[in-house]
């Protein structure tokens, strides 16, 4: 019988998350992989073509960091927040004023009468969320971004 030594398989980008994690806290690693991806779905949003090797992974990340993905809700409902605010929604979702800020956003953005709801930006962001599943690694990182959809709808 021969012995076969397989290569070892490339890491996902979850586990990578998780060694990140480990290494170096779960802010920093949320920092380092949503936020490309997080600025590519704000731009997304606005009507700019998709890049889907920047959002290729968010489907993933967005099940396991569920901060990633209220992020994004909120970015898809506010226009007004910037990229770091975003990225601080992700990686400080913890943190008294994120935490004000994020059901704030989410409050506001669908029962504040005075906020007239963006249908250009939703129906961007629920295409985009919709695309994600396409863009998941396995069938299990899909439910989310179709959460995300399923909320702005």
């Amino acid at each position: 019988m021969t012995n076969i030594i397989e290569k070892p398989k490339t890491n996902t980008l979850i586990e990578e998350y998780r060694q990140q994690a480990l290494a170096y806290g779960h802010e920093k690693a949320i920092r380092t992989f949503a936020t490309p991806m997080l600025q590519a779905w704000k731009k997304a949003c606005e009507g700019y073509a998709a890049e889907d090797t920047k959002l290729e992974g968010l489907a993933d990340l967005m099940s396991e960091v569920f901060n990633v993905r209220d992020a994004a809700i909120a970015a898809a409902i506010n226009p007004r927040l910037k990229i770091g605010t975003i990225i601080n929604l992700a990686a400080k979702a913890h943190t008294p004023y994120y935490k004000r800020l994020l059901s704030k956003t989410l409050a506001d953005g669908f029962t504040n009468p005075d906020i007239k709801p963006d249908h250009d930006r939703l129906h961007n962001a629920i295409t985009t969320a919709c695309g994600l599943t396409d863009l998941a690694s396995e069938k299990k990182y899909r439910a989310h971004p179709l959460a995300v959809a399923a909320y702005l709808s």
